[in-house]
Parts: C-alpha cells; sequence; structure tokens
C-alpha cells in the first residue's frame, strides 16, 4: 500500500508504461529532473510514444493487409504528431475522451515554447504557462481540476514547483491508463469475435 500520493503514481507506472517500454524509473527521475525545459520536452515525447503506440496497435488489432506489424509501427512512426493527418487526430477516432487529447496538446503547446527557444531552458513551467493567454484554460487542464482559484493555483505551483510536476504526471499516467484500458478492451473484443467466427 502507497504511504504518500507520489508513492501510489509510482506503483502504478509500471503497469502502464511498461507496454511502451519504460516505467517507475522514468517517472522517478521525470519528477526529478533538474529542469521544467528538460521535464515538459520528456513528458511531451512519453505522450508522443504512447500515442503513436496505441496507433499502431490498434491498426495491428484491427487486421490491416496485407500489412505486418512492423510495417504499421514504420508507416505510424512517420505520420505528424499535430494537425489535419495527424497521430492526435488519429487518436481521437481511437475514442479517447476529449480531456486527454487536450492534455496532450497542451503539453505540446508548452513543450514547444520551451524547445523553440534555447533561452527558455532555465524557466520555470509557469513562467510560460503564466505568460499564455490562456493560462487559466492551460492550467485546468494541466491539474485537471475544473473549479478552482486560479491567483490561489498560480501560486501553488509557483512556490512548490513539484505540484505542477505531480499533477503533470498524474495526468500522463491516466493518459496511458487510458490507453491501456482501450487496448485490452479491444483485444478481448477481438478474441471474443475470433471464438464466435471459430
Amino acid at each position: 500500500m502507497a504511504d504518500t500520493a507520489f508513492d501510489a503514481l509510482i506503483e502504478i507506472a509500471d503497469r502502464y508504461c511498461g507496454p511502451i517500454g519504460v516505467g517507475r524509473d522514468l517517472i522517478i527521475s521525470l519528477f526529478n529532473e533538474r529542469s521544467d525545459w528538460a521535464f515538459i520536452i520528456q513528458i511531451d515525447a512519453l505522450n508522443e510514444t504512447a500515442c503513436r503506440d496505441i496507433i499502431s496497435r490498434n491498426l495491428a488489432l484491427d487486421g490491416i493487409e496485407p500489412a505486418s506489424e512492423e510495417e504499421i509501427s514504420s508507416f505510424v512512426s512517420a505520420l505528424s504528431y499535430q494537425g489535419r493527418a495527424s497521430i492526435i487526430r488519429l487518436l481521437t477516432m481511437t475514442g479517447v475522451p476529449r480531456e486527454h487529447i487536450d492534455f496532450v496538446e497542451a503539453v505540446r503547446t508548452i513543450r514547444n515554447t520551451f524547445a523553440h527557444d534555447i533561452r527558455s531552458v532555465s524557466r520555470s513551467l509557469m513562467e510560460v504557462v503564466g505568460e499564455r493567454s490562456d493560462k487559466r484554460r492551460v492550467l485546468k487542464i494541466l491539474s485537471y481540476i475544473n473549479q478552482f482559484d486560479e491567483d490561489e493555483l498560480t501560486e501553488n505551483f509557483t512556490v512548490d514547483p513539484g505540484m505542477l510536476r505531480f499533477v503533470i504526471l498524474q495526468q500522463c499516467l491516466t493518459f496511458l491508463y487510458l490507453i491501456h484500458i482501450n487496448l485490452r478492451d479491444r483485444e478481448e473484443g477481438a478474441k471474443l469475435a475470433g471464438e464466435e467466427i471459430g
């Protein structure tokens, strides 16, 4: 049994990060990352890896003929991550709830702010979020809190940057959990359908 919320987060990390080849060690190192710049870039990479994985696995599960899993993976790897013909668009079509798509997109937007200006390497997440015209919306998406006092939440995240990292990691693992459940249910449905046909 977990002693703290962070311990609980770490306990589930292996289960939901494992299918994409990472686990608790990554989650711990992300939380302890020295800069928010490196933290958000790695969170975005984790989201992108998970998105590409679910699309590849869903396409393989649906049995696109005569494509092999390697061909499907190669195809998905070449797709853009955002845009009209993208991984995010395909992910939306798999039934992932809008709030999780919003999370993935919000992380990508913040990541782009960091990644496209090397001077941002020493900035905090709250500095970057605080400069956005849609700050309240981004805070709501990242923290997954519907009702909050914006000034109070901003102060809490500024005083304790670990709190913001925690809620982002929590959202990321929730997203990975959702992907896990989606694939499990689809795989079980495919097995049942195969048994009924056979």
